[in-house]
């Protein structure tokens, strides 16, 4: 009897996961796909109850921007609301935990959920084509 080789396939799933990391890491150079992020950041919020929208001065967003303006919001955000928007947002607990016993929490938070939004937008594309 020949049994599944899960070992295997946890590689597999490693190697893919890394590759979409890669390509959500250069698609968040793109102001079109930055702007599409932050309406999914904006929406993600909305359904917390929390109101939130960026505003940017620059036509070119940048990840960064976006980045230091969710660390600001989620500043002010109560426990209960912080972990409802974690939630929400489908981030890992592991990426939540790793983040916020850095020295630097808030902008280490911020940019993981950026990221996690950013795939999700990412994800949504790829598999709408």
């Amino acid at each position: 009897m020949k049994f599944f080789n899960f070992t295997k396939l946890k590689q597999s799933f490693r190697i893919v996961s890394n590759i979409h990391q890669q390509q959500v890491g250069l698609a968040l150079q793109s102001s079109d796909f930055v702007r599409k992020t932050i309406e999914q950041i904006e929406k993600d919020f909305r359904m917390c109850g929390i109101d939130y929208s960026f505003i940017s001065k620059d036509e070119n967003l940048v990840a960064a921007e976006l980045t230091l303006s969710v660390q600001a919001a989620i500043d002010r955000l109560s426990n209960t609301e912080l972990q409802q928007f974690i939630y929400i947002i489908d981030l890992k607990e592991k990426d939540f935990l790793d983040a916020v016993i850095q020295e630097d929490n808030g902008l280490q938070l911020a940019q993981r959920i950026v990221f996690r939004e950013a795939f999700k937008v990412y994800l949504k594309a790829k598999f709408s084509e």
